[in-house]
């Protein structure tokens, strides 16, 4: 028998495209050790803890150049292969009025904290900014598995993702690209502030927290807890 041919077909990843917002020349980028090409810097003048209202400003620049549009502090990460393809589901299941908010988790591999905790308590303060209570409970299968998302308490996940008709949506609204920071603080304003004015905000609950997660990299949550836990 002959040798068995081998066809292989390349084809292309989606773009993307990874704008890194510093303070004038208060970074650490030269430590990355990564290409050039690899991410896009935006250097910014003012206070760095109002970084987030740069990024709103400049994503609100971008409209009809990307399908998503997503806000990150810079210590998050998207550990799930299918994140993106679950937002796309719940788009089709409710429209673009309803956001799909991540829960924030937090891994502690040493005894005596738990192996994984998620950071985000119920804040009664985030309510008065909604514009109604319509919908509290939305329920959908995936798999077979049924699943319950709830009005978020509390909205923060220190990032956002919204489809380009969203990205419109929120642009377009009133106050957008006002640095409002009635919501904690500016940090947390800048995450969740303008869309949950905007938008009816969603989180998956218990027991499919994990349906939608993004993982909170500093994990300073959990070692906050370890700390009050009594010792094994």
């Amino acid at each position: 028998m002959g040798e068995r041919s081998v066809r292989r077909i390349c084809e292309p990843a989606n773009a993307v495209v990874v704008c890194l917002f510093t303070s004038q020349t208060h970074h650490l980028l030269e430590h990355l050790h990564l290409p050039d090409w690899a991410y896009r810097q935006i250097p910014c003048e003012g206070d760095p803890m109002r970084l987030g209202f740069r990024a709103q400003e400049f994503m609100a620049k971008q409209l009809g150049v990307f399908d998503w549009y997503c806000f990150m502090e810079d210590d998050l990460v998207i550990e799930d292969a299918l994140f993106f393809q679950k937002l796309r589901w719940w788009q089709q299941l409710v429209g673009p009025e309803f956001l799909l908010q991540p829960n924030r988790f937090e891994l502690g591999l040493i005894e005596p904290k738990p192996h994984k905790l998620y950071v985000d308590a119920p804040m009664g303060r985030a309510q008065r900014f909604w514009a109604d209570e319509h919908r509290p409970v939305i329920e959908g299968s995936v798999m077979g598995v049924k699943l319950r998302f709830e009005r978020a308490i509390n909205p923060h996940s220190g990032c956002y993702f919204l489809s380009a008709t969203q990205m419109e949506m929120l642009s377009n609204s009133a106050g957008f690209g006002e640095p409002d920071e009635r919501f904690v603080g500016p940090l947390e304003s800048a995450a969740s502030l303008a869309i949950m004015k905007r938008f009816r905000v969603y989180k998956s609950v218990a027991p499919h927290m994990h349906f939608f997660e993004i993982r909170h990299f500093a994990a300073r949550f959990i070692h906050q807890l370890s700390i009050q836990l009594p010792p094994p």
